[in-house]
């Protein structure tokens, strides 16, 4: 907490703050929340969890129900261009969602390259089948790179993992706190 006010105080702003929603945080939202509306340049990052990547999917949460929920308690909703994800406005401080999993409007819509911590560039963060090295390229390598990358970039979901359940926004419902967990 000391590192987050020390990067406000010098005007790194926005500061974000991710949070993996998962059974064993979801009561931790409310407060988190409430947490970054007092602070002046935090947002919320709300990230599901990938049960596809660990195997644990008695863990995952609702993530179109938590959506619900936040619509439901926000001051305003605002829709980014990116993924068309939605920001959640609390007291001016920002909540986005970030909900990959059986979504692939998110993949279709990622322009994200990621260079991994050999310098290898990445087109899909699940994904190691696309490694493009780039130790030793000159400009017009790591150009060629960059260009290799984006244009041999495959949708996790929806191209890549084919077989997942369709979501129905229309079906969820808001999730339900315990009272002592809505502030």
């Amino acid at each position: 907490m000391r590192g987050i006010e020390e990067a406000l105080r010098v005007g790194l702003k926005p500061v974000k703050l991710n949070m993996v929603v998962f059974k064993h945080t979801l009561l931790h939202i409310p407060e988190m929340i409430e947490r970054i509306s007092h602070g002046d340049g935090l947002k919320l990052q709300l990230i599901q969890f990938m049960p596809e990547l660990v195997g644990q999917q008695e863990w995952m949460v609702d993530m179109d129900s938590l959506k619900k929920w936040l619509e439901m308690r926000a001051d305003k909703v605002l829709v980014r261009e990116m993924h068309h994800r939605r920001i959640y406005l609390f007291n001016g401080a920002e909540v986005e969602v970030v909900d990959p999993v059986y979504n692939a409007e998110f993949c279709m819509n990622c322009h994200r390259i990621r260079v991994t911590h050999a310098g290898e560039l990445k087109g899909c963060l699940n994904r190691n089948d696309d490694l493009i090295p780039t130790r030793g390229l000159d400009d017009n390598g790591l150009r060629e790179a960059f260009h290799g990358v984006v244009a041999n970039r495959v949708p996790f979901y929806g191209a890549y993992v084919k077989a997942y359940p369709r979501r129905d926004l229309s079906h969820a419902a808001p999730l339900e706190f315990p009272p002592s967990a809505v502030g």
